[in-house]
């Protein structure tokens, strides 16, 4: 698994203790390539509830994977946060 992937993991982890139940959101705003491995902790991410700040391109591939994630045609763009937080 590449570092950048290990070390959004462990971030998560370490922010999911020091949340107390709010909200996380994650900013995905200056990304321009995922992997498939990288889809993978995505999606178990907005399995954990998180919200990402995405552009246009990463709100598509979030809602790509909403669909394989439930098998339907629902979307996941409201996983993506406003970007003006």
């Amino acid at each position: 698994m590449p570092i950048a992937l290990i070390e959004l993991a462990t971030a998560y982890q370490t922010a999911k203790v020091d949340l107390q139940n709010r909200e996380l959101i994650v900013d995905l705003r200056s990304l321009t390539a995922i992997s498939s491995e990288g889809q993978d902790v995505l999606l178990q991410l907005m399995n954990e509830k998180v919200k990402f700040l995405c552009g246009v391109y990463v709100k598509e591939v979030l809602r790509q994977l909403g669909r394989k994630r439930r098998g339907s045609l629902r979307d996941d763009a409201d996983k993506c946060a406003d970007s003006d937080i």
